[in-house]
Formats: C-alpha cells, sequence, structure tokens
C-alpha cells in the first residue's frame, strides 16, 4: 500500500478553508485505497486519522514556521513516506532529498505574509528568502498542483514548465442543497464566510452597502479573532449599520449548508491586490454558495469569472459604485436572485464536484506514486 503523508503548515482541524481542503484531499485518497498520514499545527488528533499535530506556542510566526520545518524534518526522517504531499517550503523542504514530493500551491508565502504580517513590508529581504525558497520547492517537486488556472500561469511566469503543472479544482466544503428560497418581502439577507483579512474586503463592501437604500442585514461567519472581529462591528457602528451587522463563529459543514439556504446574497468582495489577481486561488466560499444556488456579489476578477462564469453579474474592481449598483440590483429583484443562483448550482455540479476534484487529484498520484 502506497503510503502517503499530506503535511502542513495549517492547523487542522479547523474551520478555515485550509483544513476542510486538507481533509477533503485525506478522504479522496483513502478513499482510492492509500495509506494517508496527516501531519499539521494543532494540538489534538483529528479523530479517526492517524495524525500528528503538533503543538507550537511560539507567537512569532517566522520562528514558528521555523519549528515546524525542523519538526516535520524529524518526522520524515524516522518514518518513510512513498509521497510527500506538501503546501508550504516548511514542510516541503523538509522533505528528503530524493524523495517523491508533490506541491500544493493553494498559495506563496512570498505574496500571503505581507497582507497576514503588514510589517513584513519593513523587511524586503524576508520576503525575498520566502520566494527563493518557493523556487526552491518548486523545483525539487515531482509534480505540482493548484486549484487555479490563475495560479497555474503564475507558477508559469516564475519558470515551472506547464507540463509540470495540474490544476486540481477544488469542490464545495458542504452537500448540495436546495437553492435558497424565493423572498419578496423583509430586509436582504447577505452574508459572508470567511477570515476578515484585509484582501477579503470585507470592510469596503460595507462602505458602500451602508448606501444601499433596500432594507438589508449582514451575517458574518468568520474564524478571525476578538480584535478583528471588534473592529468589523466599530467600523459597522460609524456607518450607522449598528444592529445589521452581526458576527458569529463558524460553522460545521451541515449547519452551513442550512444557513446558506435561508440567505439571499452571498459576498465574496475580494479586492483587485497582488494576493488575488497575481497568485490567483479558488475561494471555498463562492463554491459553498453556488453549492446551495446562492448568487454571489463580487468583482470582476478572474479567479471569480472562472467559478461564477461570465453569465454571472459582476462589479468592475475598484468600482464601489457599481458594486452599490449591483447589491441594489440584487436586493430589489428575488426572481433575478432565485435565477442566477439555480444557474450557479447547475455551474458547479458540472465543473466543481467532488467526483472531478477526486479524478483530477488521482490522476497525478497515478503518475508519480510509486
Amino acid at each position: 500500500m502506497t503510503r502517503v503523508v499530506l503535511a502542513s503548515f495549517d492547523r487542522v482541524p479547523s474551520f478555515k478553508g485550509a483544513s476542510r481542503h486538507i481533509l477533503q484531499n485525506r478522504a479522496i485518497l483513502e478513499g482510492a485505497g492509500f495509506d494517508v498520514s496527516l501531519v499539521t499545527l494543532g494540538e489534538e488528533p483529528l479523530a479517526g486519522a492517524r495524525h500528528l499535530p503538533i503543538h507550537l506556542a511560539e507567537p512569532n510566526w517566522l520562528r514558528r514556521a521555523m519549528a515546524f520545518h525542523a519538526a516535520t524534518r524529524r518526522v520524515f526522517e524516522k518514518n518513510p513516506f512513498d509521497v510527500h504531499h506538501v503546501r508550504s517550503p516548511w514542510e516541503g523542504l523538509a522533505v528528503p532529498t530524493g524523495a517523491t514530493l508533490l506541491y500544493e500551491v493553494n498559495g506563496l508565502y512570498s505574496v500571503e505574509t505581507p497582507y497576514h504580517h503588514p510589517a513584513i513590508h519593513a523587511h524586503p529581504g524576508v520576503r525575498d528568502k520566502l520566494r527563493t525558497m518557493e523556487l526552491a520547492l518548486l523545483d525539487r517537486a515531482s509534480a505540482v498542483v493548484t486549484p487555479s488556472a490563475v495560479t497555474a500561469s503564475h507558477l508559469e511566469e516564475l519558470g515551472v514548465s506547464a507540463d509540470r503543472i495540474t490544476v486540481v479544482p477544488n469542490a464545495p466544503t458542504i452537500a448540495w442543497a436546495s437553492p435558497a428560497p424565493r423572498r419578496a418581502d423583509g430586509p436582504t439577507r447577505f452574508c459572508y464566510v470567511g477570515t476578515l483579512s484585509p484582501w477579503q474586503g470585507l470592510a469596503e463592501a460595507l462602505r458602500d452597502l451602508a448606501r444601499l437604500e433596500s432594507p438589508f442585514v449582514v451575517e458574518v461567519l468568520t474564524p478571525s479573532g476578538e480584535s478583528a472581529r471588534r473592529e468589523l462591528l466599530e467600523l459597522a457602528r460609524k456607518l450607522g449599520l449598528e444592529g445589521r451587522v452581526a458576527v458569529r463563529d463558524p460553522l460545521e459543514a451541515d449547519a452551513l449548508a442550512a444557513f446558506l439556504t435561508t440567505q439571499d446574497v452571498a459576498l465574496a468582495p475580494l479586492l483587485p491586490c497582488e494576493r488575488n489577481l497575481v497568485q490567483g486561488g479558488m475561494p471555498l466560499k463562492i463554491l459553498d454558495a453556488m453549492a446551495v444556488g446562492l448568487p454571489v456579489l463580487a468583482p470582476d476578477l478572474p479567479i471569480v469569472t472562472a467559478l461564477l462564469g461570465d453569465a454571472h453579474p459582476t462589479y468592475r474592481r475598484h468600482d464601489g459604485a457599481d458594486r452599490l449598483a449591483l447589491a441594489e440590483h440584487l436586493a430589489g429583484s428575488p426572481d433575478e436572485r432565485a435565477r442566477l443562483g439555480a444557474r450557479l448550482q447547475v455551474r458547479a455540479r458540472a465543473l466543481f464536484s467532488p467526483e472531478a476534484q477526486r479524478d483530477a487529484l488521482l490522476a497525478v498520484y497515478r503518475r508519480i506514486a510509486r
């Protein structure tokens, strides 16, 4: 039996998309007969899994990452694996030389880190070092997978040959459900699911929604901490939206699906920054909205239109007035919302099903697994 280690500098289990995606990959591989182990950040092992959670109390992200690198190196030295499936240089460069290595590129630390740790802008040498590590890992990888064609194009620009890159599309993290019910009365229910990181654009979206003439409420489900939540609620208060913006903890998959079917419009107000325009990605918040037939308010970024398709309306990036106009249109058109949502669900079933994700990933494993 082929022994696979899924190793990642991410906390598992977690409500964040990274954890959900890692567990999707585990289920796919175990379903195909692979012997899968997990090595991740965490405190408690995942029930029913061969899982080594590495608890690191170090608050500094760079020192924590280096400690994770050292810990995974020790694990790999003691435990032989046939395939090392990694998501970052921290565990990837700990893989023994010559071992079969699959690099899954959902994000690049050289791009992501300045958004999560703004002080890194004052130390450009750190970002250069991160890019050097990523390039070294890309060179060593037996194969490279990514969920986004935009990311695949960026990897080619970095020198990775196209024949070494496979796009493995994400699938929704929730089960298909009936489209959101059509409503003609009451406030429009906008919802946002995800972190409160600046590049997600939720603060900018609230500033525009504050000028909406139609009555509305916004439900925010986020794993972000108390400080970020307080900042968002304070912004809502300053915008005159106190009582209309609620911030709650994230939900497990079944509860999330049930919640989304009660909403009218999903928010994915991604900013046109390097993280979204150049690096790319495949936002799970959009896929989950599509799975329950929920229309999405989002900009005309390539990573958005790749999911929603050209027929779904988007607003012009950098154009708050256009975002407001689209929000007003969706708020006042329940029949249009139902039509758009139903079409998105059909599209998700056709292009972004769990079966499509499974088949693409297993095709890579059949090529590289010994």
